[in-house]
């Protein structure tokens, strides 16, 4: 006679991210496969982001929704505001969490909680040359002198081979806006009708005629010539800073951006993962978040992104120079801090306003002025 089978219960799982890094389909297939009690279905948008997140937030407001979503640090701050979302920590137990980085989980959270799981996690660090800058840090004042003083006809190169006006504004602007004096977002008010703003859209314009993007073997044969200033890192993984020190650990040491307390290595994320409140089953959603953090599931999440945990073990290196380059990569990540998103409206008032200025239609000054009271209309607004 055939034995019957056990209905399984079932395991929601969706996302949200548009153009996420990692394959979560197959992660989740991976742990699904681990959860032989459980149906883990997996789905993934392909409407309109704003339609389908009101869709999401109005099921889960009527008790229903996924079990596991992965969303923007945005939306999971939205989620978390309207009280949809679980504490991680529930499903989490202390030994484990003692496991994970802090400094990498602590991008999910607040003073109320653990919101989400970071997922793709990436290092944006500066790089710069020895000879130009001896420090490990610098302050706006610091950087913008040592900039003023280079002498070469190329400041920064990166991987993604942007162009010098791209890099020197995330560099000087985008991704140091929460420790700068240009914004406060505490105090509501913004400074960007300044000498010192101006004068980094000059530094901008000044280096705006690049014309062409080196390979990775020129820029090498660059940057060791001393023809760049210094190097931006956004690696996704651990083993592309490992590359990057492999290729400029002679010459390039780790500066970071603009810090007044010496923290200007950042934790950039791809996308969070967060729980429904009204989770249908606690146990398999626990389950499926301890397989997320597993050195199984982490070990292939690091070939894309820094694994979250800190007991993994290397020893797989072919020869020491590459064993060396692993600990300056591992050092290197236990100094960042997460990247701060609530500035990325500003960014994007900066980045539209800056266009007619590169285009030679207005002057440094009255960039300066109109970014400046669009900022402020916007800080007043959140008031």
């Amino acid at each position: 006679m055939a034995k019957e089978l056990t209905p399984k219960e079932q395991l929601a799982v969706t996302s949200l991210i548009k153009d996420d890094i990692l394959d979560l389909k197959a992660i989740t297939a991976r742990i699904g496969r681990d959860l032989e009690k459980y149906d883990v279905v997996y789905t993934k948008t392909d409407s309109a982001q704003e339609d389908y997140r009101n869709r999401m937030v109005a099921d889960m407001i009527a008790g229903n929704g996924a079990d596991i979503l992965f969303v923007s640090k945005e939306d999971m701050w939205i989620l978390q505001e309207k009280g949809l979302i679980a504490d991680i920590k529930e499903f989490l137990p202390e030994d484990l969490m003692q496991k994970l980085r802090p400094n990498a989980m602590s991008i999910g959270e607040n003073a109320d909680g653990m919101w989400g799981i970071p997922m793709g996690v990436e290092v944006s660090t500066l790089l710069v040359q020895n000879h130009v800058w001896e420090g490990d840090s610098w302050t706006f004042e610091e950087m913008l002198a040592t900039i003023e003083a280079w002498q070469g006809e190329e400041l920064f190169a990166n991987a993604l081979g942007d162009s010098n006006v791209a890099l020197l504004m995330y560099a000087m602007v985008y991704i140091s806006l929460a420790g700068s004096d240009f914004v406060d977002l505490d105090k509501g008010v913004c400074n960007f009708d300044s000498p010192e703003f101006a004068k980094i859209l000059e530094i901008c314009m000044k280096y705006a005629d690049e014309k062409y993007y080196p390979d990775t073997a020129t820029t090498v044969s660059m940057m060791k010539k001393g023809e760049y200033m210094g190097y931006i890192s956004g690696g996704v993984y651990n083993e592309d800073y490992m590359d990057t020190y492999l290729r400029y650990g002679e010459v390039l040491h780790p500066v970071g951006y603009l810090s007044e307390n010496g923290a200007g290595h950042y934790l950039l994320c791809d996308g969070m993962l967060v729980i429904n409140k009204n989770c249908k089953n606690s146990d398999a959603v626990e389950q499926y978040l301890q397989g997320i953090v597993s050195k199984k599931i982490q070990n292939i999440l690091s070939w894309d992104a820094i694994t979250l945990r800190n007991d993994m073990e290397r020893n797989n290196f072919e020869y020491e120079k590459e064993y060396e380059a692993y600990l300056k990569s591992e050092e290197l990540i236990k100094k960042c801090v997460p990247y701060d998103s609530r500035y990325d409206k500003i960014i994007t008032i900066i980045e539209e306003e800056c266009i007619p200025f590169f285009y030679g239609e207005r002057t440094a000054q009255e960039t300066a002025k109109i970014i400046n009271n669009r900022v402020q209309l916007y800080l007043d607004e959140r008031k």
